[in-house]
């Protein structure tokens, strides 16, 4: 008889297997492959584990859902929905309740201030297809009781309509394979409460680096309800202030190392400058990202932003509050809202452009754009007031202006 090989349920960030996309999803085995990096390219690291892509499987199993997936995988709408709700009332079986009760407590035990639980499925991070958004992140949580529950809502958010959706309109069309569907889910120490900054960099070697920051967590930067602090940093140029110098040079350092554009999530302490990495993903460079223009030819109009993509589109103002708001929809018109979230993902095939009150271009709305081909302004700051429902307008865009004019609607 062969030797039985044991698969871990839990694996922390410095096991050897830790790199292992399949076992702890793309998230976790990046940051655990950057952890083995040289002292002088390796940055902060929130560590942690990951309850592994055996623990989803031993889920899967204990709840006999395994046809259930089957038939989302084959792209069954109800199956799908099933699925959603299956998994945010799943019972975890011994082994995986077990083994997240460990990673609590020790991370407890070590001084965390609060954990946070994320999303590191199979397919996530990946070029073009990074899932920003789509996956559930809980932060702050503070015992197993409330880990638990996290743990849920993470794998069900795999199966949420609009992630759903978003998997088909981003998958490769010359792929007859679907997605694995296996998620792992990472188990962190929070890096602050609150009391800190939460950013963002986006990296192309040959045009630079945008930096964006909030204070406070990272949910109000990757949702889009904050307007970010923001440095643009190209060429040899060094920004002012520790913090932006330090993720400038670690961000093109990690590039090197990757071969490619990279996207960074960190957060930093308020009472430090050194940001630790909580992310890193390939960065698509055949979407867009802000180059340096003469100011003369920036478009401009009646509301500017930031650019997401190149180009113009036209249609009529589509004055949205909430996304429910679906009989407010024209079929090819330009979405104007405050901010967008996963939810607005299903209106997003529907429409030529969107423009935001808020965000910045390290928003999942403004990922989300890209990656889907979408013309977009964001963080405007007066779109919703100045823009009314039903008006006629052209949205221009050039990489990293954005603006919306209106358009006589006469010949």
């Amino acid at each position: 008889m062969g030797e039985t090989v044991l698969v871990p349920i839990l694996v922390w960030s410095d096991d050897d297997d830790a790199a292992d996309p399949t076992l702890t999803g793309a998230k976790f085995a990046t940051l655990s492959a950057i952890g083995r990096w040289p002292v002088p390219d390796r940055p902060l690291l929130a560590g942690g584990a990951a309850l592994s892509t055996t623990a989803w499987r031993s889920v899967v199993a204990h709840n006999r859902l395994d046809g259930l997936v089957d038939a989302a995988v084959g792209g069954h709408e109800r199956s799908g929905d099933e699925l959603h709700e299956a998994f945010g009332s799943a019972e975890l079986p011994d082994v995986a309740q077990e083994s997240l009760s460990v990673s609590v407590h020790r991370l407890l035990d070590e001084g965390a201030v609060g954990l946070a639980l994320r999303s590191s499925a199979v397919a996530e991070d990946l070029a073009g297809r990074s899932f920003a958004g789509q996956y559930v992140t809980r932060l702050s949580v503070s015992d197993v009781e409330a880990a638990t529950a996290a743990y849920r809502d993470c794998l069900a958010s795999a199966w949420a309509r609009g992630t759903r959706g978003y998997r088909q309109r981003t998958a490769d069309p010359s792929s007859a394979a679907p997605d694995d569907p296996a998620m792992a889910v990472m188990v962190q120490p929070m890096v602050h409460l609150g009391d800190g900054w939460a950013g963002a960099a986006l990296s192309d070697g040959a045009r630079g680096v945008v930096i964006e920051v909030v204070r406070g967590l990272g949910d109000r930067l990757m949702s889009g309800r904050a307007d970010p602090l923001r440095w643009s940093v190209t060429g040899d140029e060094s920004p002012e202030g520790a913090l932006a110098a330090t993720v400038v040079s670690w961000v093109r350092r990690a590039e090197a190392r990757f071969g490619h554009a990279i996207e960074v999530e960190f957060a930093v302490r308020s009472d430090e400058s050194v940001p630790v990495v909580l992310q890193a993903r390939p960065y698509d460079t055949a979407a867009s990202h802000p180059t340096r223009v003469d100011r003369w030819t920036r478009p401009t109009g009646l509301v500017n932003g930031l650019a997401v993509g190149s180009g113009t589109a036209r249609g009529v103002v589509c004055r949205l509050d909430h996304p429910g708001d679906l009989d407010m929809l024209e079929p090819g018109g330009v979405l104007v809202t405050s901010s967008t979230d996963p939810g607005w993902l299903p209106l997003l095939g529907q429409v030529a452009a969107v423009v935001t009150d808020h965000g910045g271009l390290t928003s999942h709305a403004a990922i989300v754009c890209r990656e889907l081909g979408l013309l977009a302004v964001v963080g405007c700051g007066d779109a919703t007031l100045r823009l009314a429902h039903g008006d006629l307008v052209e949205v221009s865009c050039d990489g990293a202006t954005g603006a919306v004019r209106r358009v006589d609607p006469t010949p």
